[in-house]
């Protein structure tokens, strides 16, 4: 009788475990709100037209450039590019304008937590 119950405990702990995992793995997977849209992409570089500063990849990290056709960076973070949701690393393809250093700022800190 006792190795029935530790059977069943041993079956019920495995099939948790199992869920538990599959729960896990899932939240691993982009949703369809970690990719942006061309509407959301649109919206944010259409407004920077008047923009001071520009963030954009430079060899896997966050860098700041003075204008979005400048070819080096005025500044590159310590911020990895790699560890960015899906949509900061798209927009940062892109470059996002930033319209003045207190936004700038603003930013880096986002995209440093």
């Amino acid at each position: 009788m006792k190795n029935k119950i530790k059977a069943l405990l041993l079956v019920l702990l495995a099939l948790s475990a199992t869920y538990t995992a599959m729960e896990a793995y899932s939240t691993l997977q982009p949703t369809s709100m970690d990719i942006p849209t061309e509407e959301m992409l649109s919206a944010i570089f259409d407004a920077g037209d008047g923009a001071e500063y520009y963030l954009k990849n430079c060899d896997g990290f966050v860098a700041v450039y003075s204008g979005l056709g400048t070819r080096r960076p005025d500044s590159v973070t310590a911020i990895e590019t790699s560890g960015l949701r899906l949509a900061d690393k798209a927009m940062l393809e892109r470059g996002i304008p930033v319209p003045d250093r207190e936004r700038l700022l603003e930013l880096l800190e986002d995209l440093g937590s």
